[in-house]
């Protein structure tokens, strides 16, 4: 599966059970790595509100 086809799925995810914070935390990566740091960001940030405590690290280290 790709990247971009992992997002898409990761989207489908987050549609069907918003509190998901373990699929903003995955599509985050996913962004990131497809160089979408914005998106990544702002992922983690949502996932980080849900108390995922890594993408609450990845804010505090890559997003500005």
């Amino acid at each position: 599966m790709s990247l971009s086809s992992s997002s898409d799925v990761l989207t489908i995810l987050i549609c069907i059970s918003e509190g998901s914070l373990v699929a903003y935390s995955y599509r985050g990566i996913a962004k990131e790595d497809l160089g979408d740091l914005n998106g990544a960001c702002a992922d983690w940030r949502k996932a980080a509100s849900l108390g995922h405590s890594n993408s609450a690290e990845w804010v505090r280290d890559q997003c500005n």
